[in-house]
């Protein structure tokens, strides 16, 4: 075994030391401590002054529980620490999503503490990027400064961009600059002493971040999280319908299936690597990927679409059912014959459709391994197909599922449901009262249904989301593509994970890639530039820019980084070699190859995939 491979196990080894010791300290988790209220006069020691009617108004709110200096007791002149500061802004921007537990991204930040939730949820909202790198650090006992108060506020309420207001003492190429500008002209702040400076490197005490944050809830208006009317889920990636027509995709985009196309829909379907929607003039466009015409829907007008594994169909405005797509599944199992009749909704799986009938009852064709196009007689409702089993709403509420069962996926409880979605080994029911009950196999939390009223539900392979009462979107299961990360402003849209790996790397939603852990090897330190995917190794990262070439960075010593010229489609990185996927199907790998992991085929791939010591390939003829 070669000195780097011994060293990498190692660290990989005592990186699931860690992973067990952060699993352990979570669950010991320090709680808050215990909530401190104002006295109804105020505080003992805010008797008076500037500061006093903003920390009065906050307090009564329970913005400051549990961060107090004693039994009513503000210290408004002590300056604010960043784990505290990380406390009261998340609050105050009444954060709809729960704050994480477990492990922390932080070197620094003990995940035990009770405040490190809202630290972690700071970074996810892209707040903070941390104070240090290298590893990786927040600094939460540090003093916040004002220079660094006005970027915090600043990207946490979007405030617009705004002139110089010619602050003496903050340069125009500043850091921070931008953000003081900002500030100002929302009158969150109008500088130190005469007015003439902002004093950028001043500590920030509790009563002034304090008021800083009253003027934020009251003069700024805080971006509101999205609101849809519909969720469809898939296999790494989801797709949401908005409030205003326009359709947002977020997750794995391998293929361009999460680049919605722009304009209004009126319904939205996702596949296994591509989307349709359904236009405002009842036509349907697709995107994502178009091999074998699985993307290339037919002319016409139809009233529903339903995006399948390696086919979609669509329900006509006459009743009848169009199926498209030509792949050797397709058309070994008849994916694209549907039976003749008219129908009210239709849904398409993997290897198999299902469609309702006008007089309620249910039609499937395709595979039959499991008995999965074996419907039962009665009249139903809706109907929702899985991977290997289907689940349909009867008329009278109850939920009736049929096919593979070996997780309990088809055990659906009793009750009244308006609704019921199939993942690939469970399924979710959308129950009278809005909550949503989960059944099947739940080996990465797709059955742990949040709590809640939902209006809507969808259920992926691995993962389910749901539409809540409010407009808002909740998702839950397997995240390693970013398909539960539901976006909220600047997120990203893509996110790799190497299985052996100790850093990660996502695609922000402008392109660019960030990347965060282990930069031992410079694994993290992204190059500039416009991406469309990026890969993890072991020790390296390789992206795909939107211009179909590849540029790698890291660990080099096997030439694993020495991305070849030409025009991709896809990349994928193990420990010690890179692969891409050309335009034309074929792949191309590099790096380390003394187990024959960089000697691909010279056939042409759909797609592909790389392990630590070797990769895979999905043939276009179908076979692996």
């Amino acid at each position: 075994m070669s000195l780097h491979r011994l060293i990498t196990e190692s660290k990989r080894a005592w990186a699931g030391g860690l992973l067990a010791a952060a699993v352990f300290a979570a669950s010991l988790a320090v709680a808050p401590p215990a909530t401190v209220h104002a006295q109804q006069d105020g505080f003992l020691d805010v008797t008076g002054g500037v500061y006093k009617p903003a920390i009065d108004a906050l307090a009564r709110t329970g913005l400051f529980d549990g961060s107090l200096c004693g039994e009513d007791m503000f210290c408004p002149d002590e300056p604010i620490d960043r784990s505290t500061m990380a406390v009261w802004l998340i609050r105050a921007l009444n954060d709809s999503e729960t704050p994480p537990t477990g492990e922390t991204r932080f070197a620094d930040v003990d995940s035990g503490q009770w405040w490190a939730p809202y630290v972690e949820r700071l970074a996810e909202l892209e707040i903070t990027g941390g104070c240090k790198v290298d590893p990786l650090r927040y600094c939460p006992d540090q003093a916040v400064t004002r220079a660094q108060m006005a970027v915090f506020l600043s990207r946490a309420y979007g405030l617009p961009e705004a002139a110089d207001p010619s602050f003496v003492d903050v340069p125009e190429d500043a850091w921070y600059a931008a953000d003081v500008a900002k500030l100002a002209a929302s009158e969150i702040t109008h500088g130190c002493g005469d007015g003439t400076e902002f004093c950028p490197d001043n500590e920030v005490t509790r009563a002034q971040m304090a008021t800083f944050l009253f003027r934020a809830l009251n003069r700024v208006q805080a971006p509101k999280p999205p609101t849809f009317s519909a969720v469809s889920s898939s296999g790494g990636f989801a797709c949401g319908l908005r409030s205003d027509a326009t359709v947002t995709c977020w997750g794995h985009n391998s293929f361009g299936q999460v680049e919605a196309p722009t304009g209004q829909f009126t319904a939205i379907s996702t596949g296994s690597f591509h989307a349709c929607g359904l236009q405002p003039d009842a036509t349907i466009t697709c995107w994502g990927r178009s091999s074998y015409g699985r993307a290339d829907a037919p002319p016409g007008t139809f009233n529903a679409v339903a995006a399948g594994f390696e086919h979609s169909c669509g329900l006509r405005t006459n009743g009848t059912i169009t199926c498209w797509g030509n792949t050797p599944l397709v058309r070994h199992f008849g994916l694209a014959d549907p039976p003749a009749g008219t129908f009210d909704s239709v849904t398409a799986s993997g290897r198999f459709s299902c469609g309702l009938r006008t007089n309620g009852t249910i039609t499937c064709w395709g595979a039959n391994s499991s008995g999965e196009t074996d419907a039962p007689s009665g009249s139903f409702q809706t109907i929702t197909a899985g991977d290997w089993h289907s689940c349909g709403v009867r008329t009278n509420g109850a939920v009736a599922c049929w096919g593979y069962s070996e997780d309990g996926q088809t055990d659906a409880p009793r009750g009244t449901f308006t609704g019921v979605a199939a993942g690939r080994r469970f399924s979710c029911g959308l129950r009278t009262d809005g909550t949503i009950t989960c059944w099947g196999d739940n080996s990465f939390g797709q059955t742990d249904a949040p709590s809640g009223t939902f209006k809507t539900i969808d259920a992926g392979s691995l993962a389910a989301c749901g539409v809540h009462t409010d407009g808002t979107i909740t998702c839950w299961g397997h995240s390693i593509f970013g398909g539960t990360v539901v976006p909220s402003g600047a997120r990203l849209h893509t996110i790799a994970a190497g299985s052996g790996s100790l850093h990660e790397c996502g695609v922000r939603t402008d392109g660019t890639v960030v990347c965060w852990g282990d930069n031992d090897r410079g694994q993290t330190d992204a190059p500039v530039g416009s991406f469309k995917a990026v890969a993890t190794g072991g020790d390296h990262s390789c992206g795909l820019r939107t211009d179909g070439s590849i540029t790698c960075w890291g660990w080099n010593d096997d030439g694993q980084a020495d991305a070849p010229p030409g025009a991709f489609t896809a990349v994928t990185a193990g420990d010690w070699h890179s692969c891409g996927l050309r335009t034309d199907g074929s792949i191309t790998c590099w790096g380390r190859n003394d187990d024959g992991q960089v000697d691909a085929p010279t056939v042409t791939f759909d797609a592909f995939t790389a392990g630590n010591w070797h990769s895979c390939g999905l043939r276009t003829d179908a076979t692996i």
